[in-house]
């Protein structure tokens, strides 16, 4: 599952979650490796022509206005496919690496709502994004309660967790998942739970749950 998840981010996930996850000198500081991993990405997605200097004047010019946005993304409606295109910053990640490991997470345990990779570029403020597609999914009547994206987690083996008391983190022995709230999943007319906006790290000692 956690293959499928990763390939199914399409080749040019693949590619890039390869380049920037490639060790190093353990002299590498962390900055030290985050900014190595844009830039080798860069150079890559250069070479392939998947690169958008402004990503935000691309995406407007390609769909037209966003039809949604937030603080690290723009939502774009792409009517040739009936999917969303999304660029996102990753702010909200430790690297590149932990984004990339996100999308694959993602595709692992939601693949009714599986993140491709398009490519990457930057916005106005000159922030690395990443331009990804989804299918849309319909929304029923009503939203997703708490209790119910609880009880949805918990049948994948997640936990809430209760590090910091935040509704929508939970925790397993493989990943963490953060904000998983009523605005960022659907259900559907058919009552099921789909989650379109996560964010997901490995469950590793660095996000203070005891992961290994």
């Amino acid at each position: 599952e956690e293959q499928r998840g990763f390939t199914s981010g399409g080749s040019r996930h693949v590619e890039a979650s390869l380049i920037a996850g490639r060790s190093v000198s353990t002299g590498e500081t962390q900055d030290d490796r985050a900014d190595r991993q844009e830039e080798e990405v860069e150079t890559y997605a250069k070479q392939v022509g998947i690169w958008h200097d402004n990503t935000e004047e691309y995406l407007s010019e390609k769909y037209g206005e966003p039809i949604n946005s937030g603080n690290e993304s723009l939502v774009y409606y792409n009517t040739e496919n009936a999917t969303v295109v999304k660029t996102s910053n990753i702010s909200q990640y430790r690297d590149l690496e932990d984004a990339l490991d996100s999308i694959t997470l993602h595709n692992t345990y939601f693949p009714e709502s599986n993140i491709q990779v398009l490519g990457f570029g930057l916005d106005g403020e000159e922030n690395f994004q990443i331009i990804t597609e989804q299918p849309y999914i319909t929304e029923g009547n009503r939203k997703a309660t708490q209790e119910e994206i609880d009880d949805f987690v918990q049948k994948l083996g997640f936990e809430p967790s209760t590090k910091l008391g935040i509704a929508g983190r939970y925790v397993s022995d493989q990943a963490l998942l953060n904000d998983l709230t009523p605005k960022n999943v659907i259900l559907t007319p058919k009552g099921q739970i789909v989650p379109i906006d996560t964010i997901m790290h490995l469950n590793t000692e660095v996000w203070g749950e005891s992961g290994k």
